[in-house]
């Protein structure tokens, strides 16, 4: 069905940029054009590209008693893995966003944070503290610099002041490429403390470029702070996602308006049927 509403809306475009029909004919070719695309997905092979549900990256999920304890067993010879220090001076007027270098005790801004309430940080490898008991959520993206891997460790507060019996914490991450990948860990103790845990590329495979890592806690959890966060594939300026394609999706729409509007103007078609 895409080959024939594919080939049916090249015709119909075709036909009406041509100019080789009459007014009622060439609105008819219009609407064919239009529901060849929507229905068929794949006229100028645009719509089923935007609508189509994200690929599922391949990531390995780890978890250990420290980041160095991950970093050590990961794959041998592996050098870009290393700390986030965390950049007090950028903590924004409403605490909820601020900045960390990488690898060294610096202002650079190699890596941004978001959270959903505030807290507080201290310059270096200091702990990120909540202010209250309605932080949920933080929000990590690239800076100066890009990866492809992220871990932390901290520590997770019940409802109460009630110990996690036990406590999970999420990772939903998007890919440069639009891929998403996520796990929910929950094996956090019954102290709320949590050992490092997070993601990186599959051992032997180039890991893609992160766009935003979402964690995050339900159920009415809290975090209480997190006490390290560390980067794996770092060291690049952050990727520019691939454009070709919406290119070719404006450029797709671009001639089916045009078609449209040549209609208009020789016989005030519509492209609307009731």
């Amino acid at each position: 069905m895409t080959l024939k509403y594919s080939m049916a809306a090249f015709a119909a475009s075709a036909r009406i940029g041509l100019g080789g029909d009459s007014a009622c004919a060439r609105g008819a070719l219009i609407r064919k054009a239009a529901l060849a695309v929507v229905v068929g997905g794949g006229g100028v092979g645009m719509l089923a590209l935007a609508s189509a549900a994200p690929a599922q990256a391949d990531v390995q999920w780890l978890s250990g008693t420290s980041l160095n304890s991950i970093f050590d067993t990961k794959t041998p010879g592996e050098s870009d893995d290393g700390f986030a220090f965390m950049n007090d001076a950028s903590l924004s007027a409403d605490g909820m966003s601020f900045s960390a270098s990488f690898t060294n005790n610096n202002s650079d801004p190699d890596f941004n944070f978001l959270t959903n309430a505030p807290v507080t940080i201290g310059n270096g490898q200091a702990n990120i503290k909540a202010t209250d008991s309605n932080w949920t959520t933080m929000t990590v993206t690239p800076g100066m610099l890009s990866f492809d891997g992220f871990f932390m460790r901290g520590t997770v507060d019940q409802p109460g002041g009630v110990k996690c019996e036990p406590c999970e914490v999420t990772f939903d991450v998007t890919f440069s490429d639009n891929s998403t990948a996520s796990n929910t860990f929950d094996t956090i103790n019954n102290s709320g403390d949590f050992g490092a845990i997070g993601f990186d590329e599959v051992p032997g495979t180039t890991g893609l470029s992160v766009s935003s890592v979402v964690v995050s806690v339900t159920g009415g959890d809290n975090f209480d702070q997190i006490k390290q966060t560390g980067f794996s594939g770092t060291g690049e300026p952050p990727t520019i996602p691939e454009t070709s394609t919406w290119a070719m999706m404006l450029l797709g729409f671009a001639g089916l308006g045009y078609a449209a509007w040549r209609g208009r103007r020789k016989g005030g078609v519509s492209i609307i049927e009731a």
